[in-house]
């Protein structure tokens, strides 16, 4: 997953050359949308901060936060720099298993955190075909789909938290033609969960979501 993680980056530095022969720039007021794929790095994991008893002395409980996914943003701009965007990901996949050495692996939890933010942003003036931007603003990270297994008995009764907090954007624009246009892009999200296990509080988890993603525009 480490490798997916940078494959969106990838993609938008490889996008950039092949749309040089871009021909026409739009700005002013306007709507523009975007659609578009990246991975999230969902930074900690909270259920590995509860204490699980292990079935051996080489066993570990390891998690994994990463995952691939589908977003989308609309925008309002006030002019030629300053916008007002809203986006959305699809919820992210997050596991927690016990890595046993000599046996199978036990499945603890799993659950999908989905992502909702909102930012203002200053678009700079285009240098060529590339206009950079950056922005910040608020977000809501909920968190979905919690299953257990019931085998692990010191999570019976799990529940993570749902939390919002500040949110930080920075990438550019790529034009190509008529009003599309390319993306790449980068974002922060910080936000904690609590984990209770039967209502009482079993760990706090500071996760630092981050984003990296490509995606096609169009600016009306």
């Amino acid at each position: 997953m480490t490798l997916m993680r940078y494959l969106p980056l990838a993609l938008a530095l490889a996008i950039a050359p092949a749309t040089a022969f871009a021909t026409q720039e739009t700005g002013g007021t306007g709507l523009a949308v975007t659609a578009g794929y990246g991975a999230i790095d969902g930074g900690a994991a909270p259920i590995s901060h509860v204490a699980i008893d292990v079935p051996t002395p080489t066993s570990h409980v390891e998690s994994d936060n990463d995952d691939n996914v589908w977003a989308a943003s609309l925008s309002f701009f006030f002019n030629d720099h300053w916008a007002i965007d809203g986006w959305i990901a699809q919820g992210a996949q997050h596991s927690t298993e016990i890595d046993v050495e000599a046996g199978n692996d036990v499945p603890v939890a799993h659950f999908t955190t989905a992502p909702i933010a909102f930012t203002a942003q200053y678009h700079f003036a285009p240098l060529g075909r590339f206009k950079p931007f950056i922005g910040a603003g608020w977000h809501w990270t909920r968190v979905n789909d919690l299953g257990t297994n019931a085998a692990v008995t010191e999570i019976a009764g799990l529940d993570l938290r749902s939390d919002n907090g500040m949110t930080a954007v920075a990438g550019f624009d790529v034009a190509i033609s008529d009003g599309w246009f390319a993306r790449g892009e980068a974002r922060w999200m910080d936000w904690s969960t609590e984990a209770t296990v039967d209502g009482a509080q079993a760990a706090s988890t500071n996760m630092d979501t981050t984003y990296y993603g490509v995606s096609l525009g169009y600016r009306f």
